[in-house]
């Protein structure tokens, strides 16, 4: 199902397009320390963040939301912007290996494609978010990714906010990829709470990694 341009709910507002990037390599089936796997875990936790804009009237009208996943040898487009149709059932699932650099691409070629979107339909719309979230650490070159997303960063024209999920991620490349603030690290019932203060972010059109543990 895709959102209808000419419908005035989709116009309504400023729109605030947020890209999920989501590992979802074999190592995010391990099991963590409170019994469930982190793929379930990262599930369960993508759900909240669902619920919790559809709670909000003004967050459900504002996000535009597309979702990328980095498994196996190439990255996938999960959900398209236009896609979302209110659904909150997510079904990652974890295999292969972990090309973020790929993932980072795709993400900057959404970014453009739905700007010019934007520019043709007379939307307005926030800087973009990205929000980047991985177990461990690229199985692919980073560096042209890397290289776009300072110089988009450095222009104030996009955040990117880099999530480490459990103790083995690679808290360095994340860093690179955002030398501006440490990486949050999320595991177990963080997970929840990670999209909860998510959601209430995107609610607020804030990212404010002062605010999340409060």
């Amino acid at each position: 199902m895709k959102f209808n341009f000419q419908s005035l709910d989709y116009f309504s507002g400023t729109k605030i397009p947020v890209i999920f990037l989501l590992d979802v390599s074999g190592s995010m089936g391990t099991i963590d320390k409170t019994g469930v796997s982190c793929i379930n875990q990262l599930n369960s936790g993508f759900e909240v963040f669902l619920n919790n804009i559809l709670e909000d009237e003004i967050a459900s009208a504002a996000l535009d939301l597309s979702v990328i996943t980095f498994g196996g040898e190439n990255p996938e487009l999960f959900l398209d912007f236009e896609q979302w149709n209110g659904g909150t059932k997510s079904n990652f699932v974890a295999s292969g290996g972990t090309p973020m650099g790929s993932a980072l691409e795709l993400a900057y070629q959404q970014i453009e494609s739905r700007k010019l979107v934007y520019k043709d339909y007379g939307i307005n719309y926030y800087q973009p978010w990205v929000i980047l979230m991985t177990d461990g650490e690229p199985t692919d070159d980073i560096e042209t990714a890397k290289s776009i997303f300072i110089d988009l960063q450095n222009k104030r024209k996009v955040t990117l906010f880099p999530v480490a999920i459990g103790n083995d991620a690679n808290i360095e490349v994340l860093k690179e990829l955002n030398p501006s603030i440490n990486p949050l690290r999320v595991e177990g019932t963080d997970f929840k709470k990670f999209f909860t203060w998510l959601s209430r972010s995107v609610e607020q059109n804030e990212l404010d990694i002062e605010k999340y543990n409060y």
